[in-house]
């Protein structure tokens, strides 16, 4: 129903009744405030879930308010980091985000996940 090539999403015909099993061993559940949407992406393999997280339409995209990672069934939390302009290993962090987008600075160049 909804491509991920398209631009837009639409609604659910039928909405989801909340006792569906959610089968997947890579999972990525994403809420946008902006839009809004929800979308839960079952990922292929860890490499493909870090690159959702790590991608255009990841956490580190502004309009993305959280992305939740689960393996194996569990959530899996973790820390983003990216190289700053001086060259130090820097902490993303989602709540000053704005503040930073503000200034002009909206790339997290180099940035890596670390699971904790």
């Amino acid at each position: 129903m909804n491509h991920p090539l398209r631009y837009y999403f639409r609604g659910r015909e039928n909405p989801l009744r909340s006792d569906e099993i959610v089968d997947g061993e890579f999972l990525s559940l994403i809420y946008s405030s902006h839009d809004p949407f929800v979308l839960l992406i079952d990922h292929d393999d860890l490499a493909s879930l870090e690159a959702r997280i790590l991608g255009r339409g990841g956490l580190l995209n502004r309009f993305i308010t959280y992305l939740v990672a689960f393996i194996s069934g569990k959530v899996a939390k973790y820390r983003i980091t990216y190289v700053g302009p001086d060259g130090t290993i820097l902490p993303f962090d989602k709540y000053s985000q704005w503040r930073v987008y503000q200034s002009g600075k909206t790339e997290y160049p180099i940035s890596a996940i670390e699971w904790l």
